[in-house]
């Protein structure tokens, strides 16, 4: 559990801050990798996505390709019902409101996050994520749901 120098390891990631302090950057079993071999930090392209109030709850994963090297960003994203009701009243088709609410997130990624870091499949579910008694996203149920 311990490295050479001492250290525990937790699987954490960071990085040192600007205050001299470190900062949490992620966790190892979460990152992606793409095919350029760019570490990407999930939690960070979460953030970004839970900025859209049509977002309830948000998960990035890295998927696979067949055939491909490296892994592509794609997001897990539950619709926020009482937001998508009162931004568009109108509509109430599942695939119409899954349609609204990729679209929204894809232009607030692209507005706020660089290119390889942009969600290349946004897949909406209408069933909440599974979470933990410490109300984290079991995350681990969800790592590959997104491969082709």
């Amino acid at each position: 559990a311990f490295d050479s120098d001492g250290f525990y390891r937790t699987g954490d990631i960071v990085r040192p801050g600007k205050d001299g302090n470190l900062q949490i950057c992620g966790r190892i079993k979460a990152l992606i990798v793409n095919r350029e071999g760019k570490n990407i930090y999930p939690e960070e392209i979460e953030r970004a996505i839970r900025r859209c109030p049509l977002v309830a709850e948000a998960l990035v994963v890295g998927y696979r390709m067949s055939g491909e090297v490296g892994e592509h960003v794609g997001a897990i994203v539950v619709p926020n019902p009482e937001a998508v009701k009162s931004a568009r009243p109108e509509l109430t088709d599942p695939g119409e409101i899954a349609r609204l609410v990729r679209r929204e997130v894809q232009a607030l990624c692209h507005d706020l996050l660089t290119e390889y870091k942009l969600p290349r499949k946004v897949e909406v579910r209408f069933v909440p994520l599974e979470h933990t008694s410490s109300m984290k996203v079991k995350r681990f149920l969800y790592a590959r749901a997104l491969d082709e």
